[in-house]
């Protein structure tokens, strides 16, 4: 266990876990909406939907959604 870093030895214990469930949930929304749509209006790009979501996203905004300025 000397590999291990010091912040993970302890098991976790005093680290801050941050919930984001309001951007888990636009997403969400947003693979749906985009996979349901896409799927009744052309089949077959329902394939790929998924996949060319995320790369106008990452294309619109390199950070995601919801950038984090700082940490």
């Amino acid at each position: 266990m000397a590999c291990r870093p010091r912040r993970t030895r302890g098991g976790g214990a005093g680290a801050v876990i941050r919930f984001a469930v309001g951007q888990c949930s636009l997403g969400a929304i947003l693979v749906a909406m985009v996979a349901n749509y896409g799927g009744f209006l052309v089949p077959k790009l329902a394939l790929v939907s998924n996949i060319l979501l995320m790369v106008a996203i990452l294309m619109w905004r390199p950070r995601g959604l919801y950038a984090v300025t700082s940490r």
